[in-house]
């Protein structure tokens, strides 16, 4: 006769032990994607970060003098940053690769 509490058992360590190899595939493989964050920061008080890459462009916040923002692509003479949850545009010119005091 079979034991079903054995047989769930040995059924609940099977699935456990799968779940457990394919999270740490997935991990393996969101590790090697992930790109380290390149920080830079303002060079000026009130510094618009903007929806597009042009002066005329809707502001969606400012930041201050020496605010840390993240890296995320450059557009010309323009550098699209995040900073919190906000992500827009602000002019290359207007920013430093090293800490602003």
């Amino acid at each position: 006769m079979i034991d079903f509490k054995k047989l769930m058992v040995v059924i609940y360590v099977i699935a456990a032990i799968s779940a457990i190899f394919l999270c740490s595939k997935m991990i393996g493989t969101i590790n090697k994607t992930i790109k380290p964050e390149k920080i830079v920061y303002a060079k000026m008080d009130n510094l618009n970060l903007r929806v597009d890459p042009s002066e005329g462009s809707m502001v969606i916040i400012t930041v201050k003098k020496g605010d840390k923002l993240i890296f995320l692509e450059e557009k010309g003479e323009w550098i699209k940053v995040a900073t919190g949850s906000f992500s827009g545009y602000v002019k290359k010119e207007n920013i430093s690769e090293s800490p602003v005091k």
